[in-house]
């Protein structure tokens, strides 16, 4: 667990030498952390709702376990883009040069939380049927994602 957080930390350091984000100062490695979640587990959709979705999950989950919203994504088995653990530093690497990072960052740092999933703690891509999904409320579809809580 130890070397996954000096590996995360080396990655967002990295990124913040070469960034030129006005508000890099104000940046942490919890909001770079749960913005490349949003990337990685709606950055391709084109619904512009989608991200805001996830984010929304996160914190729900976040306020319902009082943990940090970074603890939540890294969860053992949470949120697929983060299960291999060895490879964490390099896929927080890749969503930080997606074009939709900034956009991201912003949900994160927003004041601000959307409910277009009426109070989603869970979801899945439509794609997979989860073993806990027919024990849950559905509350909205969003592009490829089912939410539920």
């Amino acid at each position: 667990m130890k070397m996954t957080t000096i590996l995360l930390s080396s990655a967002v350091a990295a990124f913040l030498q070469t960034s030129t984000f006005a508000d890099v100062a104000r940046l942490t490695s919890q909001d770079h952390v749960v913005a490349a979640t949003l990337i990685l587990e709606a950055g391709g959709e084109k619904d512009y709702r989608a991200m805001s979705a996830v984010y929304e999950v996160i914190h729900n989950r976040a306020k319902a376990r009082k943990l940090s919203t970074k603890t939540v994504v890294l969860q053992r088995l949470q949120f697929s883009c983060w299960n291999e653990i060895s490879k964490r530093a390099e896929v927080l690497r890749k969503a930080m040069r997606h074009p939709k990072y900034q956009e991201a960052l912003k949900i994160v740092r927003s004041t601000v939380v959307t409910n277009y999933t009426n109070g989603a703690t869970h979801y899945h891509a439509t794609r997979v049927n989860p073993f806990w999904a027919p024990k849950m409320c559905k509350t909205t579809a969003i592009e490829n994602h089912v939410f539920y809580r």
